[in-house]
C-alpha cells in the first residue's frame, strides 16, 4: 500500500497467495473462493469495528 501498488499488482497477489497457502498449511485447505469469502467477512468485520469505535 505505501508504494503505491494496487491490489492487482504483483506483490499484492504474491501476498494474497501466500495468505492463502499459510491458510492451508496451518488449518485447513482453503481453495481460492474460500479465501474470497474471508476476506470479505473480514472486511466486513473491520468496517463495523471502525464504525463502532468512531461513532
Amino acid at each position: 500500500m505505501e508504494a503505491g501498488e494496487p491490489p492487482s499488482g504483483e506483490a499484492a497477489m504474491a501476498l494474497a497467495e501466500e495468505h492463502r497457502q499459510q491458510i492451508t498449511g496451518w488449518f485447513y485447505d482453503c481453495p481460492y473462493a474460500m479465501h474470497v469469502c474471508l476476506a470479505e467477512h473480514l472486511a466486513r468485520a473491520i468496517t463495523a469495528n471502525a464504525a463502532r469505535h468512531t461513532g
